[in-house]
Formats: C-alpha cells, sequence, structure tokens
C-alpha cells in the first residue's frame, strides 16, 4: 500500500495538471454539474460502503475497505483514464502529449465510475480476501475499465451514459470471475468457517442507509454526462421511474416468491435494480411507460437471482457472491444493454424521432439525438443497434477475462484465516472492553480468569494462562433490554 501510494504522487507530479477550465474558486458556482457530481461521490463512499454492512461481523471491512479501495482506484483511474485517451485518440489525430493528463471535473467522474467497479466486485468478494488482494484487484481492473471508456468514446461511439454495460455489468463478470477462479485454485478455501456469512438485524437495518442513498442520488449517476438540459432531464425521468418501478416490482414479486412474506436482501438490492438497468437508455426518448417497464423487469429478475439463480450456481459450480451483484448489477446490467440496443434500432426517422437531425440541433428543438450516439449521423439505426450489441460484448468479454487473469494473481497471496470476520485485519478493542467489562460485571468469583492480555491473533489470554477462543469471549448472545443497544 506505501509503495502503490508513493509511486502515485510521483506519477502525478510527472504527468498531471490542471485543466484550463479549473478554477477551485468559482468551480461550486461555474459549473452547474458540480451538484452531481456530489451526488455521484456519495453515491460511491457512502452507498456502495453502507450497501455492504449487511454482514453482522464485517461492517468495518465493509465501510472501512472500501473507502481505501475506491480512493486508490480514483487516483488510479484520472491517469489510466489519460494513458488510454492518448493512445487512442490523441495518436489517431498524430498528437502526441504524452506528458499532459490534464483534470477536471469530468474526470473525477469518470474516476469515480472506475472506483464503482471496483466496488461492485469487491461485493462478489468481501470477507473473503485481504485488503492487499483487493488492492491488486483495484489496480488491474481500473485499468481495463478505462480501456473499455475509451473503446466506447473513441471506437465504437455507443450510447451508455448510466454505465449499465461499462460499470454494472463489467464490474459484475469481472468479479464473478474473480470469485471463481480464487475458489477453483485454493482448494484449502473450502475448509474455512464461513458462519459469519450472514447478517443481524441491525446490520440489515444499516445496510439499508447505503440502499437509500443509492437509490435517491442515482439520476445524477445516470445523467451527468448529459450534455444538453434535454438529455438530462431525459435522464432524470427515465431514472426516476425505473427506480420506482424496480421498488414496486420487488415487493411484488418477493410476496409471491416467499409467500406473502418480504426478505431484507431483496428490499436492500433488487430495489435499486431499476437505475442499474435504465442506464444505458438513459438519455434516449424511450418514454415513460418504456422506462418504467425496464424498472419492472429489472427488479423482478433481480429477486428471482436472489430466491433461486444464486443458491443454483452455489451449489452447482462452487460460485460464490457474497452481495449477490449478480443479481444487482450483472443481470440488471445486461438488460439495460439489450434495451438500448433496441431503444437503437428503433430510433429511426418516424415517430418520436421525425423531428430530430442527427447531425445538428434542429431548427426550433432545443434537442438533438446525434448527442446520444455520437456517430449515427454516419449510418443508420440497424447499424446503431450492431454497434450497441458489439460493445455489450466487449465488456463482458473483459470483465470474465479480465476476471479470470486477476483472481489468477490474487490466488497467488495467503489465504485469509477468518472468513467474514473483521478480526482478520481490524483491531476491535471497542468490542473487547466491552467484553471485559461485562464479564467483571457478571462474574466476581473467578479471580483465575480475570482478562489481562489480548493477542493481535484474536486470542485472549486469561491471567492464569488460558486461552479463550475469539468467538466464546466476542461474540455473545444477543441481549435484551437496556442493554441491546451496545450489541
Amino acid at each position: 500500500g506505501a509503495c502503490v501510494h508513493a509511486v502515485l504522487i510521483v506519477l502525478y507530479g510527472i504527468f498531471t495538471y490542471y485543466d484550463f477550465n479549473t478554477d477551485a474558486v468559482t468551480l461550486p458556482e461555474g459549473n452547474g454539474q458540480y451538484s452531481m457530481f456530489q451526488d455521484v461521490h456519495v453515491m460511491i463512499f457512502i452507498g456502495f460502503g453502507f450497501l455492504m454492512t449487511f454482514l453482522g461481523k464485517n461492517s468495518f471491512t465493509s465501510t472501512g475497505h472500501s473507502l481505501y479501495i475506491a480512493a486508490i482506484a480514483c487516483m488510479w483511474g484520472i491517469l489510466c483514464e489519460g494513458f488510454w485517451e492518448r493512445a487512442m485518440h490523441h495518436v489517431e489525430e498524430g498528437e502526441k502529449r504524452w506528458h499532459h493528463i490534464p483534470i477536471n471535473l469530468n474526470q473525477l467522474v469518470n474516476a469515480d465510475f472506475g472506483a464503482g467497479a471496483v466496488l461492485i466486485t469487491f461485493g462478489a468478494l468481501i470477507g473473503r480476501v485481504s485488503i492487499t488482494q483487493m488492492v491488486v484487484v483495484a489496480l488491474i481492473e481500473v485499468c481495463i475499465f478505462m480501456i473499455i471508456i475509451n473503446i466506447q468514446i473513441f471506437q465504437v461511439k455507443v450510447a451508455d451514459i448510466g454505465g449499465s454495460m461499462a460499470i454494472h455489468m463489467f464490474g459484475a463478470y469481472f468479479g464473478l470471475a474473480c470469485s471463481f477462479v480464487i475458489e477453483k485454485l485454493n482448494p484449502s478455501r473450502v475448509d474455512k468457517d464461513e458462519s459469519k456469512n450472514g447478517s443481524t438485524h441491525d446490520s440489515d437495518v444499516t445496510a439499508m442507509i447505503g440502499t437509500l442513498f443509492l437509490w435517491c442520488f442515482w439520476p445524477s449517476f445516470n445523467s451527468y454526462f448529459a450534455s444538453n438540459d434535454a438529455r438530462a432531464n431525459r435522464g432524470v425521468i427515465n431514472t426516476y421511474l425505473s427506480l420506482m418501478c424496480s421498488v414496486s416490482a420487488t415487493f411484488i414479486i418477493c410476496v409471491l416468491v416467499y409467500k406473502g412474506k418480504l426478505r431484507m436482501v431483496e428490499v436492500q438490492n433488487s430495489t435499486i435494480a431499476g437505475g442499474v438497468a435504465i442506464g444505458t437508455c438513459a438519455d434516449m426518448a424511450v418514454e415513460p411507460f418504456g422506462a418504467m417497464l425496464i424498472g419492472t423487469c429489472a427488479g423482478t429478475i433481480s429477486v428471482l437471482g436472489y430466491a433461486y439463480l444464486s443458491p443454483y450456481l452455489n451449489k452447482r459450480i462452487g460460485l460464490k457472491d457474497t452481495c449477490g451483484i449478480h443479481n444487482l448489477h450483472g443481470m440488471p446490467g445486461l438488460l439495460g444493454g439489450i434495451a438500448g440496443i433496441i431503444a437503437s434500432a428503433a430510433a429511426g426517422t418516424g415517430g418520436h424521432y421525425a423531428n430530430f437531425d442527427y447531425t445538428r440541433f434542429p431548427s426550433g428543438v432545443s434537442d438533438g439525438m446525434f448527442l446520444v450516439w455520437p456517430d449515427r449521423a454516419n449510418h443508420g439505426a440497424s447499424r446503431q443497434a450492431a454497434n450497441q450489441l458489439a460493445f455489450l460484448g466487449i465488456c463482458l468479454g473483459f470483465g470474465i477475462v479480465g476476471g479470470c487473469l486477476t483472481g489468477a494473481i490474487i490466488s497467488l497471496f495467503p489465504v485469509i484465516d477468518k472468513m467474514y470476520d473483521d478480526a482478520e485485519e481490524w483491531e476491535l478493542e471497542a468490542e473487547h472492553e466491552h467484553h471485559v467489562d461485562h464479564h467483571h460485571h457478571h462474574d466476581h468469583t473467578n479471580k483465575n480468569v480475570e482478562m489481562t492480555t489480548i493477542k493481535a491473533t484474536g486470542e485472549h489470554v486469561a491471567a492464569n494462562g488460558t486461552v479463550l477462543k475469539s468467538d466464546e469471549v466476542c461474540y455473545e448472545p444477543t441481549v435484551h433490554g437496556p442493554d441491546a443497544q451496545h450489541e
């Protein structure tokens, strides 16, 4: 970690500079997108971290590791984006400014998007890998992610404003492939205790905080890069309606699947699947009913994935997916890519699109559909749909292959001893002190087992030399009554 930190500072000193439009004094007022940047930033650093706190004994890892990994991913992402942009774009134009990477607000948001893809991957691996392994994952994945973004912008020139394909689907299948490989290459992992892979009532409530942050700010995530008001309005409206319908569909399908009951895992995740699925065509004129249909389908397949597909894949091929990213990001992202293909094929010259010119802003119309599809003026709707399909395949292929290779690399690291347990990498002083006080309060007679030393390994040594297992000390039955709030 220290080496990565030092190298990043050196690289920034050599290659980066402020963009000529960047003015730290006037940025919040001079750039109307600054508030949307704040929304995206909150989603990445609060929403994703808290969403993963459902693990009852792993909440330090969920929030703390997410913060560190996202910070590394953002810093590395700005450099990677600048490098690949010059490799794919400036060389094409005969311009070789390799030593200059300007930084502005758009670079910060793209860096956040790259961090988002990494945190999606983290969702599949959380509780089963070390922070060192996740730093390696972040460095590799962000590099590949920025290749995909530059392919999207400069090569195939497709629409994916909210990243259904480039962020969510790529991040999900990268994580799933990585998870699959590390389990297959480390057979010893099978013998590890996974009993702490579960939630508590309190941890589920905390995870809902992440859900609500993501749910409220997702319209900004899907419309930040809209280059005019009409696109931004469509992005907000479509995302809003899709999210509403994914919530409704989640509750309806849950009641049907679980015979009148609701489950917190689906409410935490499937309710925001609509934001994932609408991402590709958020700024397209899919009409309100189209956005609602996409959100309904996303919520439905997400619930069914949690109920049936995830248990099946785990049992059948041993695919472990801690947070169920396949159901929140993978399948809804794939659905969003397919919706984008259909919407692009339907965007001809008739119906809603009769008044639009794909090469310029039409007279009297405050929109230009050429901004949705940058290369649309050079070909028809069917070719654009084919390009969208090709990009879906690129994201899926890069995700699976990149995830497999990364999984093979991090499999070389030692397997962590305590799965889904903060005690593996965190000092749990508060919990230990609480136990000591609790122990003295309830046992005044046994002086020989007074707690005097707490070893770094998580074992607790009594005054008489007796070694107590951490489970016997830290994990006590749930307390009801006045002391329950401390549990």
